[in-house]
């Protein structure tokens, strides 16, 4: 079955089929009207995270000396989960300013939002976070 959709995949001619005819090539399990709307509803995510760091903030000579565990728990990741995570971090970004990075630049969103409510807000909508540390030297 790989070799088939990689050889079809590999042509402009193949791509166009596999393209025109996803439930033909999928069997019945992807098709171009998108996943039903009950079925969507029903479904649900677990994503889990290990970061890596410092027991303590500033700046450090030695490697990092601790490992956390996040698990994201939540419902329906293509349109429920999604659009909250997003209308969420909107909200904190026009209501918490004065809890973000004072300074330009680009940070990432674990940066950005350590200082906000943001976690709070989407475990009250049903996305959830569990973090543990898993080792602290």
């Amino acid at each position: 079955m790989g070799m088939i959709f990689g050889f079809l995949a590999s042509y402009k001619f193949g791509r166009s089929l596999l393209e025109n005819h996803p439930k033909f090539f999928s069997f019945g399990a992807v098709s171009k009207q998108g996943v039903p709307k009950q079925k969507a509803a029903e479904t649900n995510f677990e994503l889990t995270l290990f970061g890596k760091g410092w027991a303590t903030k500033g700046d450090h000579d030695s490697p990092p000396n601790r490992v956390v565990k996040t698990v994201v728990k939540g419902k329906n990741v293509g349109y429920g989960s999604t659009c909250e995570c997003m209308v969420q971090a909107g909200l904190v970004l026009l209501f918490e300013p004065d809890r973000l990075p004072g300074v330009g630049g680009v940070y990432p969103p674990g940066f950005a939002f350590a200082e906000t409510t943001l976690v709070s807000r989407l475990n009250k909508h049903d996305v959830t976070f569990e973090s543990s540390v898993v080792t602290s030297e």
